[in-house]
């Protein structure tokens, strides 16, 4: 008769005996096993790999073919437009390029993958290709979210960002050979890698210590003085080259086996502070851009920028030219006093002040070189055909639902002052004149023939 206790303990046994046999499963094979496994790889592939790098080859220049063609397209159909409404073509057609080409190379990655872990040797490349297209959404918003994820933590100090890189790198495989998807790839992409991250990373920078090297000795190669053997050299790294490649991937595809069969989904693992790093990262980026626009569009900080610029362009000492044409003849005034000088005239009939804006600066240099150009007064015609071209809008005076111009032409009859305070005058249904309610930004530049000023309104 069987004693009961001796059964419980037979039982009790056996369940720690299995228990540590599938602990020691969990552990990742040597390092040689990886080694070897992808050389073997990588030799039994190796026809489907060349012919996978055939089609990569053929998909980019169709790509650029592609890309060349809708750059045609655009330019005729603005050409026959006239030249209005072109951007807009561009931006649509660069969109459709940029989703094609993005499909193609997500379809291309997932081909790759299901090539390698395929064991029906008859399979041909195209059917990979075809059956990777499947895949193109679910990789597209995965990489969305490692995006977010890893920009995230690079505004946390950078070194998150690294370390989320790294925990998400097995990702695209978990996508394709698991059937997960965004935040599910992510997280078992992490836990995988989090139960044997001492064995993975060591793998992976094995992997890079090795392509180290291999590029070292490349360059030693290509640089050796002796053109004979420079030449010979050249053929040779190309070949290895492409060898090396297929190795990495054979490499990085065992890997990825050999730590999801050492991985237990049973044990939890939590991609929580990802998250929050991320996040966190997010609201430090939005307060960096904050700052930036707040410090862009400070006026002191443009005049300092604006007289850098005009240093830089031999143009120093224009400021005061225009000082003089506010009726001061000081000649150590700048652009910020006759900023000033505006704003004031435009307080005394209680008008808001008007904003110094860094587009119609650009715009104001790009009128005062036509001007200069044509020699002399063109009665605002380069102004006219620019207000016409919907390129100008969308560049100088994007944010913009009204703009205009004030030439004076300091090589007039009339004196400068008079000619400016005339220009400049109190009547605000002047539909040129900078104090009224109809402009709220500006800008003004000078050569010693023309003033530029540039006004408009935003939206």
């Amino acid at each position: 008769m069987d004693n009961p206790d001796q059964k419980k303990v037979d039982e009790k046994s056996q369940s720690l005996a299995t228990e540590n046999i599938s602990s020691k499963k969990k552990k990742l094979p040597p390092v040689k096993e990886l080694l070897v496994g992808s050389w073997n790889l990588m030799t039994k592939k190796l026809m489907k790999m060349i012919f996978m790098g055939l089609l990569l080859i053929g998909l980019t220049l169709g790509s650029l073919l592609i890309g060349f063609v809708f750059i045609l397209m655009a330019g005729g159909m603005a050409a026959i437009a006239g030249g209005s409404g072109s951007m807009p073509l561009f931006v649509t057609l660069g969109l459709i390029f940029g989703g094609v080409f993005i499909a193609l190379s997500m379809a291309f990655s997932a081909a790759w993958i299901l090539m390698l872990d395929d064991k029906q040797e008859e399979t041909s490349v195209f059917t990979y290709f075809k059956r990777g297209f499947p895949f193109v959404i679910p990789l597209f918003v995965t990489g969305l979210l490692m995006s977010f994820l890893v920009i995230g933590g690079f505004f946390v100090f950078i070194i998150p960002a690294i370390i989320i890189s790294v925990f998400m790198m097995l990702a695209n495989y978990v996508v394709i050979l698991e059937g997960k998807r965004w935040m599910g790839a992510v997280k078992m992409s992490a836990g995988i890698i989090a139960q044997n991250f001492g064995a993975i990373f060591g793998r992976i920078l094995l992997l890079w210590l090795f392509q180290i090297v291999f590029n070292l000795l490349i360059q030693g190669l290509l640089n050796n003085p002796n053109q004979t053997v420079s030449g010979s050299a050249g053929i040779l790294v190309f070949i290895v080259s492409i060898a090396s490649g297929f190795y990495t991937a054979a490499y990085t595809y065992l890997l990825y086996k050999q730590a999801r069969e050492a991985y237990d989904e049973k044990k939890p693992n939590s991609v929580t502070w990802m998250i929050v790093v991320a996040i966190v990262g997010w609201v430090i980026a939005g307060l960096i851009g904050y700052g930036i626009v707040k410090t862009v569009k400070n006026s002191n900080l443009q005049e300092l920028i604006t007289k850098a610029v005009e240093q830089e362009m031999g143009k120093s000492g224009k400021g005061s030219m225009m000082d003089e044409l506010v009726g001061n003849t000081s000649r150590d005034m700048s652009y910020t006093v006759l900023f000033d000088s505006i704003n004031a005239k435009r307080a005394e009939v209680n008008l808001p002040p008007i904003e110094l804006d860094t587009q119609l600066c650009a715009y104001s240099t790009k009128r005062l070189k036509q001007l200069e150009d044509f020699g002399k007064f063109d009665d605002n015609a380069g102004f006219l055909a620019d207000a016409q071209d919907q390129t100008i809008w969308t560049t100088f005076f994007r944010g913009y639902q009204n703009v205009n111009t004030l030439v004076f032409d300091r090589t007039g009859a009339v004196g400068e002052e008079e000619g400016l305070a005339s220009k400049l005058s109190l009547a605000t249904g002047d539909n040129s004149s900078l104090i009224s309610d109809k402009f709220d930004a500006y800008c003004a530049r000078a050569d010693e023939k023309f003033v530029v000023f540039m006004m408009g309104k935003k939206k």
